[in-house]
């Protein structure tokens, strides 16, 4: 059926109503094919199944056992942080996207370098949940507040 509707170029409106009542101004007048061609182009421009494939096969540094960052994370010895700003920081939680559903970084595991892929690849997904609403990604791990992804750190005793 989407497949029909996408050869039809039907309007969004005709496709996902509630798209339209909660973001008029983004998809409005918009077809079907205009939407998914404008996803696909972003995907492929920014490189996310590249990034994503390269995330993945990194073995992130373990830093502390899970239980330690548990203890740190109930005792509140962690800060929330933009994923712009967690750039060779240990996580406190793990972050799994969904889709595929892996985890990239288990609690206790540093994020790498600021470019490396695992957080260039979190920063797509920001950008494209901040340009698509209504089909943003869901992370565990990670909390989308007004476009901006964040997740918990430990608090390292820094020189």
């Amino acid at each position: 059926e989407f497949k029909r509707l996408y050869d039809e170029n039907a309007m969004i409106a005709e496709v996902f109503f509630d798209l339209i009542s909660k973001w008029p101004e983004r998809y409005g007048g918009m077809t079907l094919r205009d939407l998914a061609d404008e996803m696909h182009t972003f995907k492929k421009e920014n490189r996310m199944c590249v990034l994503l494939q390269e995330a993945f096969s990194l073995l992130p540094e373990p830093v502390l056992t899970y239980a330690e960052a548990y203890r740190r994370l109930v005792r509140n010895e962690v800060e929330k942080i933009t994923v712009a700003e967690a750039g060779n920081r240990i996580a406190a939680t793990g972050i799994v996207p969904y889709p595929p559903g892996i985890p990239l970084l288990a609690p206790g595991e540093r994020t790498g370098a600021p470019d490396a892929p695992v957080l260039r690849y979190l920063m797509t997904m920001q950008e494209f949940d901040r340009r698509s609403p209504g089909f943003e990604h869901d992370t565990h791990g990670i909390e989308n507040v007004n476009g901006t992804y964040m997740m918990n750190c430990i608090v390292e005793n820094r020189p």
